[in-house]
């Protein structure tokens, strides 16, 4: 091969040690592509004894090539990835190979092909060990770092995969435990035992608003006249939704309601401490002191996949409500379809999420792409800007006030998480329909009122 052609290949190659994936590592940073199909081509090698008559060196070719493609597209996490970016990804594949010299562009065309398949038992047993050297970082990682969805999803990832072979069963279940073990060690910090809420008092003409500064997303309306003490208990029962949800895997806000009402008499104490009282000026929504201290890039990837759950969750209850049928709603003098409502709902997300975008600079979004769509524009853009973790901005209105709004990163995520949570609780309490069906499309885990 052309020493050229090697090298320029090679500089492709040398992305997967820059590309991370979803998984985070036993120090607390993400996993990159190469050392996941690093630590795979081991595991591959360790198959000896257990499946002596398959061709092991193609075993470990395929653990060591399989994810080539994300050199170009990047990881896609499991529970996101679809069709079509499956489809980027065999294309990236293929205009990479078509770059290499025969014979390796023909054996890594079949190597490919075969992987694809899914025929022999190489195919086979790399795909089990694949997934199941996924589940073995997760478990590796702090338990912190597991997105709410990932305490069912360790569980259930990869079965179809590893029932062709006893041996990569057995694997899995002593996977299993591992993961079992850590989820209910996770649990006891909530279920049984006191949980903290630091609050933040923003107050604006007489409106209070609560806000859990350790729950971003959390919030509350202090209406005029209601006592402060009843606030609180309303706070209360939105903080142990948000627990509840936080364990669900998306959409599967009824597991989470079955969960509460099996263990009410074991949930956590909620203790609330105001650490902060914030007077909004001239309606210009506070960026919080607390939310002026930058990101470390750890804790901007935990959130932002928080955030990506909760996209989903809405996108979820709107996709739902246009299958339900309604029971007749009252006291509307110009009634709107259940669908219609949804409808408004999530358009007013989609506007309210491209007007905090326009703070950073983000000016043009079209409105007809869906809420995720919009959010992943608009972080991709931002996370390209030089230290965006550490910027405050500062954006003007239209009439040049003196003062302006503060944006930080913090803030934004917040907000956004708020913009979910607000609107699809309002949404859920404004609409009629049988407790059944309320009950099948609730992903935000509002049971308590």
């Amino acid at each position: 091969m052309d020493a050229r052609e090697l090298i320029k290949f090679m500089s492709v190659v040398e992305k997967l040690k820059c590309n991370t994936r979803h998984s985070w590592t036993s120090s607390y940073r993400k996993e990159s592509v190469a050392e996941h199909s690093f630590r795979l081509g081991i595991l591959a090698y360790f198959m000896k004894d257990e499946f002596p008559e398959i061709d092991h060196a193609k075993l470990i070719l395929m653990a060591l090539f399989h994810d080539l493609g994300e050199a170009i597209t990047g990881d896609i996490p499991a529970f996101v990835k679809g069709e079509g970016d499956e489809k980027v990804e065999e294309n990236a594949i293929h205009k990479l190979l078509l770059s290499l010299p025969n014979p390796y562009q023909e054996e890594l065309m079949e190597l490919f092909q075969e992987m694809k398949e899914q025929k022999t038992v190489e195919a086979k047993l790399y795909k089990s060990l694949d997934k199941l050297e996924t589940l073995l970082q997760h478990n590796e990682a702090d338990i912190s770092t597991w997105l709410p969805q990932e305490y069912e999803l360790n569980l259930t990832y990869g079965e179809p995969n590893v029932r062709f072979s006893s041996y990569t069963n057995q694997l899995k279940e002593e996977i299993d435990r591992d993961s079992n073990r850590r989820i209910v060690e996770r649990r006891k910090g909530y279920i049984g035992e006191k949980f903290h809420v630091q609050v933040i008092e923003e107050r604006n003409h007489g409106e209070v608003f609560f806000h859990a500064e350790n729950l971003p997303g959390v919030v509350i309306k202090n209406t005029k006249g209601v006592e402060r003490l009843l606030m609180y208990k309303q706070l209360e029962r939105e903080v142990l939704g948000y627990l509840c949800w936080e364990y669900a895997t998306i959409g599967k806000g009824k597991e989470s309601s079955s969960f509460y009402q099996e263990r009410k008499n074991e949930m956590p104490q909620v203790l609330f401490e105001v650490v902060a009282v914030e007077e909004k000026k001239n309606g210009i929504p506070i960026c919080f002191s607390s939310e002026n201290a930058p990101y470390t890039k750890t804790e901007y990837e935990r959130w932002k996949d928080i955030l990506w759950k909760s996209t989903m969750d809405f996108q979820l209850l709107y996709e739902e409500v246009q299958k339900v049928q309604p029971m007749e709603e009252k006291e509307k003098p110009i009634r709107k379809t259940i669908q219609e409502k949804a409808e408004e709902y999530y358009q007013l997300a989609k506007r309210e999420t491209i007007a905090c975008l326009k703070a950073f600079g983000i000016e043009e979004i079209d409105s007809s792409f869906s809420l995720m769509e919009i959010r992943k524009i608009g972080l991709s853009f931002i996370e390209q800007q030089e230290e965006f973790l550490q910027r405050k901005i500062v954006s003007f209105s239209i009439d040049k006030r003196d003062e302006g709004e503060t944006w930080t990163m913090r803030k934004l995520i917040r907000r956004l998480l708020e913009i979910d949570r607000v609107l699809a609780r309002s949404f859920y309490h404004r609409i009629s329909v049988t407790k059944e069906e309320k009950e099948k499309w609730n992903p935000f885990c509002f049971f308590f009122e």
